[in-house]
């Protein structure tokens, strides 16, 4: 043990969000959009919408 599914905890992650979404709408939609703008961000050291 020790050594995550990626993958597996990625479905869980997305279905969790589907669900967020589905109550919260674009709010939450939003917080996860900006949420992977930072991981690129710190990534590749620009912002991709630029």
């Amino acid at each position: 043990r020790g050594r995550v599914d990626r993958e597996g905890c990625f479905e869980e992650l997305k279905k969790l969000a589907e669900e967020l979404l589905n109550e919260k709408g674009s709010q939450v939609h939003r917080i996860f959009r900006d949420y992977g703008h930072q991981k690129a961000l710190t990534k590749f050291g620009k912002d991709p919408r630029s």
